[in-house]
């Protein structure tokens, strides 16, 4: 099985980014094969809507999505998370969202997700409506289905990293992806 992680951050070793490592990690420990990547390293451009991608050859800016397209048709289960910024999703995971746009039309992506938020508002449970957009637009334009999420709240003044009990969460729920995938 084939797990990729997307973080929709710049920060490889902030909150967003540790909680997809600590699902990569569980599912590594079943025997999944990962791979990580981190949007605000890459250089993504926003879709153009130039509607070339129509055509059924893809899009036709050649940037770092390229590289996330080959490992999304290679992949089984996609977690993808995303820090809130000014109560919604960061940019950076909806300009990937948007550049998922040649496939569309075909539908191609049936793999499954879980979807990881993070956010400093210590207020448990917020934040459901970007939740429920990213779950709800990837089933719907995509059909990628979505098999669990995890909503961490508080990270400003309590990171991840000092919470053994998130990444744990965040562990065991990349051992189930695994499981529930491999008795199918």
């Amino acid at each position: 099985m084939k797990v990729i992680g997307i973080v929709g951050s710049h920060n490889p070793e902030g909150n967003t980014a540790e909680m997809v490592s600590g699902f990569l990690e569980g599912a590594e420990s079943r025997g999944a094969e990962t791979s990580i990547f981190i949007l605000g390293k890459m250089e993504i451009n926003p879709c153009y809507a130039c509607e070339a991608c129509r055509g059924g050859n893809g899009c036709i800016q050649q940037d770092g999505m390229q590289g996330l397209y080959r490992a999304l048709e290679d992949a089984d289960h996609v977690v993808l998370g995303s820090p809130i910024y000014f109560d919604h999703i960061a940019a950076r995971t909806k300009a990937f969202i948007d550049r998922l746009y040649p496939y569309y039309q075909n539908r191609r992506l049936g793999l499954t997700q879980t979807i990881i938020q993070t956010y400093g508002w210590d207020q448990p449970g917020e934040y459901a409506e970007p939740l429920e957009y990213v779950r709800s637009r990837l089933k719907h334009y995509f059909n990628i289905e979505t098999t669990g999420t995890l909503n961490i709240h508080g990270t400003v003044g309590s990171p991840v990293t000092e919470r053994p009990e998130e990444l744990e969460r965040a562990r065991n729920l990349g051992e189930a992806c695994v499981g529930a995938q491999g008795s199918q």
